[in-house]
């Protein structure tokens, strides 16, 4: 039963998927015509900005003593980072679970 449901869910995601790239296909066309060299230089600058990001939070986080790597910095902030993205405030419980896999494991 749970395999049907799954596959169902699954399914289901997959049709909406169709149907929001179908709807907007002219906002996709758009994106495709952005060149190679302008996305490797977003991705340099978001990584540059993560390595920003992650002295501030060794900052902030030396005051309530939670020493981490630079590493860990980095890791941190970019997983903050991608869970801005997520819908209804659920960035704020991912980056607490980030920061709890990052000081635990």
């Amino acid at each position: 039963m749970k395999k049907i449901i799954l596959f169902l869910i699954w399914i289901i995601g997959s049709a909406g998927l169709v149907y929001y790239l179908y709807s907007h296909a002219s906002d996709l066309k758009r994106l495709l015509a952005i060149s190679i060299q302008d996305v490797i230089l977003l991705i340099m600058l978001l990584i540059i900005m993560q390595y920003f990001n992650g002295p501030l939070l060794k900052f902030i986080l030396e005051k309530v003593d939670t020493p981490l790597t630079p590493e860990e910095y980095f890791y941190f902030t970019s997983m903050n980072t991608a869970a801005n993205y997520l819908p209804l405030r659920g960035e704020a419980a991912a980056t607490a679970g980030a920061f709890c896999w990052i000081k635990y494991f």
